[in-house]
């Protein structure tokens, strides 16, 4: 049975012929970027960086599934927040806010145009192209608590 078909049966409650492992966060460590020769922040901006990076999960850890966004500021840095995209051994984080009241929020033309949301749907089309017959490819989608 394929991971897909294992982590899909399981889903939708069929047997299965192993409990399947899936994630829908990160399961990065900076031992599995040593294995992948794959390094934060380069995953968090380069799109085939962040596929092989999520495609370790699979190919090292052995989990059913794929995530390749590995932190919660895709959606902040296309506002205009700005964002340090961390280090090996550190998550990125927002340092600025880039509203002076408490208006309404616009989301700026083009957003699906911005780097960092071009960087995952790209990753997401390798890892489509390497994987997707063989591994769920999970996604990920912020909401207002996590970017307030």
């Amino acid at each position: 049975m394929s991971p897909k078909r294992r982590f899909l049966a399981a889903m939708f409650g069929g047997p299965v012929d192993r409990t399947p492992v899936g994630n829908v966060v990160s399961v990065v460590t900076t031992d599995l970027m040593a294995a992948a020769g794959v390094w934060f922040p380069q995953a968090h901006l380069d799109a085939e960086a962040m596929a092989q990076l999520a495609a370790a999960g699979h190919e090292v850890l052995g989990y059913d599934t794929v995530m390749p966004v590995f932190s919660v500021v895709q959606e902040a840095a296309v506002l205009g927040c700005q964002v340090d995209w961390g280090s090996p051994s550190m998550m990125p984080g927002v340092r600025t806010h880039p509203f002076a009241d408490d208006g309404p929020v616009r989301v700026p033309d083009g957003w699906l145009e911005a780097p960092a949301i071009q960087t995952v749907l790209a990753a997401i089309r390798w890892l489509r192209a390497a994987l997707g017959e063989r591994v769920v490819i999970v996604g990920k989608v912020m909401g207002p608590w996590s970017l307030s």
